[in-house]
């Protein structure tokens, strides 16, 4: 065996570092500014298909969450309203309460807005105070109990503020100031 054979041979290995490589091409500058062009338009590229593929994303999630939300609860058969249990204490009858309220068998559950049945009934004169509750999966009670006679309304409460308000103030206005009272009536301050 001669000296050559037991010689290992060399590995490949690079010459140059990554500094001597760039350094390489500095005068050349075209072949940089190619280099450096797709680099920028690659990365650009990336950055625009990330942000598209998210925004698409968030675009199905949504979609498919209206979707989902309008089979599963909006076009259920089972979330239609069958049942409107009405429990009063006075003379309301079921049917003026539901005519009032503006609610039909039939309707979606969800569809239906409980604040404003609730203000509706509210607004007879003959209610004191109305609880609406939403039963699933097709029932909504209303609970109302009706003004007993011999109680002030609201509209007695406001009249009786109004006057009180006015004899307070008439104290302090000069006499040649005229005040109309509640009920129409004129008084001399």
């Amino acid at each position: 065996m001669t000296a050559a054979q037991k010689r290992p041979r060399p590995r490949n290995r690079r010459i140059s570092n990554l500094r001597q490589r760039r350094q390489q091409h500095l005068l050349d500058v075209k072949v940089r500014s190619r280099k450096v062009t797709q680099h920028r338009n690659r990365k650009v590229l990336v950055a625009l298909s990330k942000l598209v593929l998210v925004a698409g994303f968030c675009v199905a999630v949504y979609l498919g969450a209206l979707e989902g939300a309008k089979r599963f609860f909006f076009e259920n058969p089972e979330y239609q309203l069958k049942t409107i249990e009405v429990q009063t204490d006075g003379t309301l009858q079921r049917d003026q309460i539901v005519e009032v309220a503006d609610l039909h068998e039939g309707e979606n559950i969800f569809k239906i807005n409980l604040g404003r049945v609730h203000d509706r009934i509210q607004q007879l004169p003959q209610v004191d105070e109305v609880q609406v509750e939403r039963n699933m999966p097709n029932e909504i009670d209303i609970q109302v109990t009706e003004r007993k006679p011999g109680e002030p309304s609201d509209y007695n409460k406001i009249k009786d503020d109004v006057r009180e308000f006015c004899c307070r103030t008439e104290k302090h206005l000069p006499s040649d100031r005229v005040l109309v009272a509640s009920d129409g009536e004129k008084e001399r301050g």
